[in-house]
């Protein structure tokens, strides 16, 4: 399928205590901002600001539309999404004091209010709920922009398949037919080959969820593997289940390799416990995670591996066999020199504590 333009239908003006994030201040706050704000007019293909840009301010739009995009190195655009009235952007990246990920122009006449960085960060020290709220807000928008950043996933709605082959030409001539054939059955259009150069250049961008971590919000990711019979129920169920978990926000996830009898699966989640609460969150959420999909037919990992935290599953995951494979080790490492405590074996140094 091809990146679908997110369709904004044009509204009037909005006030702002009908925006995002701003809605959610008490009349006394909101006045004080009000008189805080610089309001700026954009029109069609008129820059507001560009990627690499110092992220200085939060934006929210009155009226009209905006999009962000991201350019590659040979100058081909990819538009990561477009945002209408009464929506805003910016605020991870001041949230981060870094520079905005990607740029904005005006797709439409209109006007957007600028929150100062400075100012809208005091706004979060003075009430620390806020930043919940503003969590709420990007953090959908994060994870179905930032999955698309990445790999071009749409919202949602439609999916984007991105083939890379190499070798030679008569073989890779031949695997295309059959992607297009398959593709061309499934109702699927040809997309722009540019979305294959912005995948590989940005596929390992990972800095707004570390930006998000170093905040204090419980971000991580969990990959798994699982036969084709098994994966659109753990699609669901997985991600029901996690989202479950109290002070979590989102769940998200996408196919990152394919096989004859199978694939594998990758979430991220994020959530936004009380500080006394991120450890109990985090540890939560993995439980949780990892459990359903053991109980709906998964694998305990894919290319991951298992390390300490997964080891605490590799019983309940291998069942009787992880005797066997207890005993296998032992016989090669008496000593148990070999990487001790990362397959959920008593190490000879002492119990590794996890997280």
């Amino acid at each position: 399928y091809v990146v679908r333009r997110l369709q904004v239908e044009i509204q009037q003006d909005v006030e702002l205590q009908e925006a995002e994030f701003f809605r959610s201040l008490d009349p006394k706050k909101l006045a004080l901002v009000q008189c805080q704000l610089v309001e700026k007019s954009f029109s069609r293909g008129r820059a507001l600001f560009f990627e690499g840009q110092p992220a200085d301010y939060l934006w929210a739009i009155r009226r009209g539309e905006v999009r962000q995009y991201k350019s590659s190195s040979d100058g081909r655009i990819t538009t990561l999404e477009v945002l209408g009235a009464g929506e805003i952007f910016g605020a991870v990246s001041a949230l981060e004091e870094g520079p905005y990920p990607a740029s904005a122009e005006g797709v439409s006449e209109g006007v957007a209010w600028c929150l100062a960085r400075n100012k809208f960060i005091r706004l979060l020290v003075d009430d620390p709920w806020l930043t919940i709220e503003i969590l709420r807000v990007v953090t959908h928008r994060l994870y179905d922009a930032q999955e698309s950043a990445r790999g071009q996933s749409g919202d949602g709605t439609e999916c984007i398949l991105l083939v890379l082959d190499e070798g030679d030409p008569g073989i890779v001539g031949s695997a295309m037919a059959i992607v297009s054939e398959c593709c061309a059955t499934n109702r699927g259009k040809e997309a722009d080959v540019g979305l294959v150069d912005a995948w590989l250049e940005h596929r390992n961008d990972t800095s707004a969820l570390q930006g998000l971590t170093r905040k204090g919000f419980v971000v991580d990711t969990m990959e798994i593997a699982a036969p084709w019979s098994a994966l659109d129920q753990l699609f669901k169920i997985v991600r029901k289940e996690m989202l479950a978990v109290p002070h979590t926000r989102v769940a998200t996830c996408h196919l990152s390799h394919s096989y004859q009898d199978g694939a594998c699966l990758y979430f991220t989640f994020a959530a936004t416990p009380p500080p006394d609460d991120i450890e109990a969150t985090y540890i939560a959420l993995w439980d949780t995670g990892q459990r359903a999909v053991l109980a709906n037919g998964g694998n305990l990992s894919h290319h991951h591996g298992i390390g300490l935290n997964r080891a605490r599953f590799m019983s309940e995951s291998l069942g009787p066999a992880h005797d066997v494979l207890r005993s296998i080790k032992e016989t090669l490492d008496p000593n148990g020199i070999m990487n001790p405590g990362k397959l959920g074996f008593p190490s000879p140094f002492g119990e590794v504590p996890w997280p």
